[in-house]
């Protein structure tokens, strides 16, 4: 029987196909059973010319043979032993399993065949069952090395991590040369996180068995973990020297490439290694994972889809095609591969936080925090997901909450900049605006290329009055992210607020033309700008074909009866008439919006006390973070100057 293949969910690396049971000899040993004869050929015959078939390939021949010596001579426990470990090698494990236990009926002491049945069952799922033969085989005979091995990789199988490194420990200690002991030992420490451990048991079975290429594998993907690329790929390069066939040599090859930045090599190792093997499923994972880092997500989730094909539990292959359907947008695919994880596996905190950023996506920002805090729940150093749980507070207005959530996530990672960004953002809201502006820069320092620090930041700066400064941050804003709209928009406020017309113009001008949807207050601030410049008559012209291609708009739409009065439409009472609302600070607002506007038209008609009177009613309504508040202020200095 082979030695159980352990296989962590995207390792590849492999577990030899070492056989453990004590086999050199068989020959030898064959000649004491007893020489029942029938015709010319005994049943000693029939069992060393099986033997010698096993040993040139051929189990059929080898199978025909054991059988006919079991006929001549049924109570012969080698006989079965052997037929079972050729029946292994076809595949043929319940086969192999019975052989294996009638062997054992006849010789209940046989402990070679207790460590085959075990491996059987192992292949089989059976892992409890698997357990106790490796058990009884030890009793009968405690130096094998190979049945503490197999044992320790059925423990491992069953999550009994500890158990297994016991026992590698104690088939270490019985065979102090035994490569694959330590190399098993290496794959189960590396699943423990102890990566440091895991490189001093590969590189010792290295040194004992300089052509064991599943030891370089497996170093080659611990180097990688610890960011070691050029030592991984030494690695797996001498892997491929050693086997040119090996796909897993090539994946992980693909994997140590794609971190060190050739993306080129590492789609060619990647598919070479799905060329040497078409059902290697490890391979179509990884290709579909850089593939998803590259932004290809639709030829990605075909990678991943192919890999589920292969082995329909690979849990982390549903939670990556998830995240590529959810960027694709199709949220219900998403969904759907993030709930077939955690069927799977409901311990999994990828999958929860997967689905909680599809609910998010969705606007179910209730089911994204529950969902984030599950996720965090089984996974309490889950930075993204306080983050992410944090965003979606700040959706719903729980402000203390995002603030509490974003702070974790910078204790966990102090250099975290997108959690810099969300706690300022929602510093800001709440009014802490020396917080806020803290918190934005830092995130500004950590990454200068990183565009909407710079945005949150511009706005506080204009609050503040410190309109050069908004202005370089709306700046910075447009010069990493030229088509945002948004920049154009705020610099041109800021530009109208320093009274630099043709500059400001020019901005919002640009902000519609990104922007086809709302530009109802761009419109309205480049028709007071167009009439000051230039009059009313153009100004009139532009404003009047905005609103014909707004089409139907809601009754008493605010911004209709803001461009009307500007247009001489509405009169003055029926305008402020129409601010008034049963929400009181919707009034507010609205009145301040009035008062500017009213204001505007004055000084527009030359009346700058009146103007001035104005203005100093916007200031009154208190609604500072209102544009028009800002613009009335900017007016008024203006006018006092």
């Amino acid at each position: 029987m082979k030695n159980h293949v352990k296989t962590l969910a995207v390792s590849t690396a492999t577990f030899p196909k070492h056989r453990w049971a004590c086999v050199v000899g068989v020959l030898v040993l064959s000649l004491a059973l007893p020489a029942v004869v029938l015709g010319q050929k005994s049943a000693t015959d029939f069992l060393n010319r099986g033997n010698d078939k096993r040993s040139k390939g051929d189990p059929d021949g080898a199978i025909a043979d054991f059988s006919r010596a079991i006929e001549l001579d049924p109570n012969a426990a080698r006989t079965y032993y052997d037929r079972g470990l050729a029946r292994d090698e076809k595949g043929d494990y319940d086969g192999a399993i019975a052989d294996f236990t009638r062997a054992i009926a006849i010789d209940p002491k046989y402990a070679e065949a207790y460590l085959e049945r075990g491996a059987g069952k192992q292949v089989k799922g059976d892992l409890d069952g698997a357990i106790a033969d490796y058990t009884r085989s030890i009793e009968l005979n405690p130096k094998n090395p190979g049945a503490y091995t197999n044992r320790a990789n059925a423990k491992a199988d069953k999550g009994d991590c500890n158990g297994a490194l016991a026992d590698f420990n104690c088939a270490i200690e019985n065979n102090p040369k035994f490569d694959a002991a330590y190399y098993n030992r290496g794959v189960t420490k590396k699943s423990l996180g102890d990566i440091k451990g895991a490189l001093a048991d590969y590189t010792r079975a290295i040194e004992i068995n300089p052509r064991y290429v599943s030891a370089y594998c497996g170093r080659g993907e611990a180097r990688c973990d610890k960011g070691d690329c050029d030592g991984a790929l030494a690695d797996f390069n001498r892997a491929i020297e050693l086997n040119p066939n090996r796909a897993s040599a090539y994946c992980g090859r693909g994997n140590a490439r794609r971190d060190k930045g050739d993306y080129t090599g590492a789609l060619a190792d990647y598919d070479r290694a799905v060329e040497l093997n078409p059902n290697y499923f490890v391979a179509y994972y990884h290709r579909g994972i850089f593939k998803e880092r590259q932004r290809d997500l639709d030829e990605a989730i075909a990678d991943f889809s192919r890999a589920i094909i292969l082995n329909p539990k690979l849990i982390p292959a549903y939670t990556h095609r998830g995240d590529a359907r959810r960027g694709t947008k199709d949220l219900d695919g998403a969904m759907a591969d993030y709930n077939r994880a955690l069927e799977l596996d409901p311990k999994c905190s990828p999958a929860c936080f997967g689905r909680g950023n599809a609910k998010y996506d969705k606007g179910d920002f209730e089911g994204a925090i529950a969902d984030h805090t599950r996720a965090l729940e089984l996974d309490p150093k889950f930075v993204l997901a306080y983050y992410e749980r944090g965003t979606a507070r700040s959706f719903k207005g729980d402000m203390d909450g995002a603030i509490a959530d974003f702070t974790r996530a910078l204790e966990l990672d102090p250099k975290y900049t997108f959690a810099y960004n969300g706690r300022g953002t929602a510093r800001s809201v709440k009014g802490d605006v020396d917080g806020a502006l803290a918190d934005l820069s830092r995130a500004i320092e950590l990454d200068p290329k990183y565009a909407w620090p710079y945005s949150g930041r511009g706005i506080l700066r204009g609050d503040k009055g410190d309109l050069d400064g908004a202005i370089a941050d709306y700046t910075h804003v447009i010069e990493l992210e030229p088509k945002y709209a948004p920049a154009y928009e705020y610099r041109g406020y800021a530009q109208i607020q320093k009274q630099k017309w043709t500059e400001a113009l020019s901005d919002l001008r640009r902000c519609c033309e990104l922007n086809s949807g709302d530009q109802d207050y761009p419109r309205l601030q480049i028709w007071l700008i167009r009439a000051r410049l230039e009059g009313k008559v153009a100004a009139d012209k532009e404003l009047s074909a905005y609103l014909d291609q707004r089409g139907n708009v809601a009754p008493g739409d605010w911004t209709s009866k803001i461009a009307g009065f500007l247009l001489g439409k509405v009169s003055e009472t029926d305008f402020f008439a129409a601010a008034v609302s049963p929400d009181a600070e919707k009034e507010r607002g609205q009145r301040c919006k009035a008062w500017y506007y009213a204001g505007m038209k004055r000084l527009l008609a030359g009346d700058k006390t009146a103007a001035a009177g104005c203005f100093r009613k916007c200031l009154a309504t208190e609604k500072k973070k209102f544009m028009e508040y800002g613009f009335a202020a900017a007016e008024l200095r203006a006018l006092v100057n």
